[in-house]
């Protein structure tokens, strides 16, 4: 056997106990079977240190629209989302536009947030269960910039999360 592999081996008395795989268990474990199934355990050896590494964590995104809040910064949103077990990426309150000379961040206060957390997390985000009474959870929508003008984008799934409460 190669040195830094193991190999699987799962034998029961019905097994063909001529073949290889059974006469090496033989010669490790003994000449007999008892009823009860005998495994080993198969892993492809692995270097410890890899000379090579991702650049980053690549998570699959899922947008969310969460309205209908009390006026309230992003932190707060995120502790919320926290407290349920959800990694957030981001979450960005919305502001109807204005005046580009104001700068608006995260500790504005807003009723409205873009949230983004990993794909893993949207079963939770879109439980009613999640979110307090009367607060919307739906698929963001993202504007299509084309030459034609801004435009939805017909191709996003824009189904509603089920507006949470009503």
């Amino acid at each position: 056997m190669a040195e830094g592999i193991i190999v699987e081996v799962r034998l029961q008395k019905s097994v063909n106990q001529n073949s290889p795989d059974v006469l090496e268990f033989f010669e490790e474990h003994g000449n007999t079977l008892s009823d009860v199934q005998k495994k080993t355990t198969v892993e492809p050896h692995r270097p410890t240190q890899y000379k090579i590494s991702a650049s980053k964590v690549v998570y699959r995104k899922t947008f969310y629209h969460i309205g209908n809040i009390s006026k309230t910064c992003a932190f707060n949103v995120v502790d919320h989302l926290e407290s349920i077990y959800v990694k957030v990426l981001s979450c960005y309150p919305v502001f109807k536009r204005r005046d580009d000379k104001i700068k608006l961040d995260e500790t504005h206060s807003s009723s409205l947030f873009r949230l983004c957390v990993d794909e893993k997390y949207a079963e939770i985000v879109e439980r009613s269960s999640s979110w307090p009474d009367y607060v919307q959870v739906r698929n963001w929508v993202f504007n299509n910039n084309s030459k034609s003008g801004s435009t939805r984008n017909a191709d996003v799934n824009a189904r509603t999360c089920s507006d949470v409460k009503r």
